[in-house]
């Protein structure tokens, strides 16, 4: 583009300039080229200057010597009579100079003359007094090259004038006659120089407009992308929603806080997840997660120290780099169990109560690592110890946790090469009617035939597939093939048999996501009427917006029935139940267990009981083990029954042997 023309390839669509700094100097450059070029037009172009100089030239070295002929003969004389020739043959072979096209850069050449000229003049006035008029052709090119035409133009007649009067004070008659030559000779320059300077006005006058607002726009541009150029910047290292630091510009300033750590001194990095606010963003509003937000953010302030680098990492985890500390691991380790319990203490918003439950992950420099990234690194596997087990204090580090995290790692790539290969099996653990004895229903639950790590059950994997997206796929798999092992069973055994799958929030909201797909998908199965129950815990209902009950109407429409599991455990409250069109409740396992001996489990088993009823929904008991237990539920209303004493999860075959084997002995269908 340097020559003002662009061309365009119609094959190949243009590059966008990701380089912004580049733009800018770009920019620049470009903005230095037009006002040099504005300026260059705003005044005499260079061949111009030169043939007026060469023109200004011949008027003082023939006015140089008919004067010295004249005074010679009239008796007065210059002291220095070649001074009008020396400047005469200086202006022209700076005029000459001036000419060749390829003489590009006017700015030397004009200096040059400038000096020739002011130097003259001042060399003219110490020598020869007021005669150094002779010269004022010369001071009137000086005017014109550097002023406006029109400021020029009064200078130099201003100029004549003043000189006027002082040639009539000083000099006699003949003198005078002189004198009234050389302002002659300056009136024809002032006259060349006027009518040069307006035809470059007129004709540039509009290249210097456009100049100059290219100029100007130029300017404005430079300074639009200097500011975008910073807010990018800025919002490349800063949170919009918290104004605190991100994760990459966290892994940045802490690089920079390390590399200035005095000797001997150790940091420790906080990784902070709290667990429970993703739980409650369904029913709280923007401005109360946006308050929520601002709370965590002022604690963590408060309790980090003005010297700590905090950091939003992530939507609801946090980073903090403590200032240095000279104190041991222990107590180090109890300074922070105090920020988790400052932490984990309730915050009040307009609709609720949040429990923030902050797990925290502690990561120490230089003990686990020197390098900043690894050291974030190895502080987010500390978090996922603490988030996975459950903890109540902050997990500290170890070496065995990076193996772990590896092997997790390396597993979780292995989930979409499972798929492809059908590694996957599924087990099926009976349900029965506790008040008949029938059985009519079984949980499909999932395995995994690993090739070298051999048979995995869904706590090593599953958490694996939901933190990596893979459980739409898995849950795809489990939905195909259950769909076979249904109509199979009931063709052979009963046409009422149900088979009940655990299905994460995670596809509910892939189902929201992708809803003419995914209903096409399940039309297609053409589903029996209630022959599949979905299972969904109890924890997953703070997370069910409206578009994903409204999904389960859909679904139930098709011939899906609703389950609630592990109910009990989770968040919710019994508002909740209205909520979802239930069809079972499924008591969690840890309220059966001790059942026996213990007078208030047994006594929140009869209330979830008679809670379901009242509301129209069957309760199933998971983890029965003992008949003492399959007596207490049946005899406080239970409707069914799952467990170790009716049988463990088996493949489909074993299931098919199992039922065909029990039934003389009393189990009927």
């Amino acid at each position: 583009m340097a020559n003002g023309t662009v061309t365009a390839n119609r094959d190949q669509s243009p590059t966008p300039r990701k380089d912004v700094a580049g733009i800018l100097r770009e920019t620049r450059e470009s903005l230095q080229q037009l006002q040099t070029a504005n300026r260059s037009q705003s005044q005499m172009p260079l061949r111009l200057v030169g043939w007026s100089s060469i023109l200004v030239a011949i008027v003082v070295i023939l006015q140089s010597l008919g004067a010295m002929a004249d005074l010679f003969g009239s008796g007065h004389y210059l002291r220095v009579p070649e001074l009008g020739i020396f400047t005469g043959t200086a202006l022209l072979l700076s005029g000459l100079s001036m000419l060749p096209a390829r003489n590009q850069n006017s700015e030397p050449a004009k200096i040059a003359m400038l000096f020739t000229c002011i130097a003259t003049m001042l060399s003219a006035l110490i020598l020869n007094g007021v005669l150094s008029t002779i010269f004022l052709p010369s001071v009137l090119v000086v005017y014109h090259i550097v002023l406006s035409p029109y400021r020029a133009l009064w200078l130099s007649i201003g100029t004549v004038l003043l000189i006027i009067p002082v040639g009539g004070y000083f000099l006699d008659l003949e003198s005078n006659r002189l004198l009234i030559r050389f302002i002659i000779g300056a009136l024809i320059t002032l006259v060349i120089m006027q009518i040069l300077m307006r035809y470059i006005s007129r004709t540039n006058s509009s290249i210097i407009t456009v100049t100059g607002n290219l100029s100007k726009l130029a300017q404005q541009l430079d300074e639009e992308l200097l500011q975008s150029y910073q807010a990018r910047e800025t919002a490349t290292v800063t949170d919009a929603a918290t104004g605190l630091l991100n994760n990459y510009g966290f892994e940045t300033e802490i690089g920079k806080a390390l590399a200035d750590q005095p000797y001997g001194k150790r940091r420790f990095l906080l990784a902070i997840n709290f667990q429970r606010l993703e739980d409650f963003n369904a029913i709280l509003s923007t401005n109360e997660r946006t308050f929520i937000l601002q709370c965590l953010v002022a604690r963590l302030r408060d309790m980090s120290g003005a010297d700590a680098l905090i950091a939003h990492t992530g939507r609801n985890q946090f980073g903090v780099l403590l200032p240095h500390a000279e104190a041991d691991d222990g107590l180090m380790m109890r300074s922070i169990d105090t920020i988790q319990d400052v932490l984990r203490r309730p915050l009040l918003s307009t609709s609720s109560t949040v429990l923030p439950s902050p797990a925290i992950g502690v990561a120490v420099w230089p003990d686990d690592s020197e390098d900043s990234a690894e050291l974030l690194n190895r502080g987010e596997i500390a978090l996922q110890r603490a988030l996975g087990v459950k903890q109540s204090q902050p997990v500290r580090y170890r070496q065995h946790m990076h193996d772990q995290h590896i092997d997790s790692k390396t597993l979780s790539h292995d989930i979409t090469a499972a798929i492809d290969m059908d590694e996957f099996e599924l087990y099926f653990q009976p349900i029965l009617d506790l008040q008949t004895g029938r059985l009519l229903k079984a949980e499909a639950l999932i395995r995994w035939n690993h090739p070298t790590r051999g048979f995995l059950v869904p706590a090593r994997f599953i958490p694996l597939a939901e933190a990596s997206g893979q459980i739409i796929a898995i849950t795809d798999w489990v939905l195909d093939h259950v769909m076979v092992q249904l109509w199979e069973w009931r063709d052979k055994l009963s046409p009422d048999f149900q088979i009940s799958i655990n299905m994460p929030s995670a596809y509910l909201e892939y189902c929201v996501e992708n809803e003419e797909k995914m209903l096409a998908r399940f039309m297609a199965m053409q589903i029996p009427s209630r022959a599949l129950i979905i299972e969904i815990t109890e924890g997953s209902l703070l997370n069910m917006t409206p578009e994903m009950l409204r999904i389960i109407a859909i679904l139930e429409s098709i011939g899906f029935q609703l389950a609630m599991d592990d109910f009990g455990v989770g968040y919710s409250n019994l508002s909740q139940l209205e909520r979802l069109p239930l069809s079972f409740l499924k008591i969690d396992k840890s309220f059966v267990d001790g059942i026996e001996g213990s007078m208030q489990k047994l006594a929140i088993c009869r209330a979830i009981i008679r809670i379901g009823h009242e509301l129209g929904i069957r309760v199933v008991a998971e983890g029965i083990e003992s008949v003492g237990q399959e007596k207490l539920l049946h005899e406080a209303g239970c409707d069914f029954g799952q467990g170790y004493l009716f049988a463990k999860p088996m493949p489909a075959e074993d299931f098919t042997g199992y039922i065909l084997d029990q039934t003389p002995q009393g189990i009927s269908l």
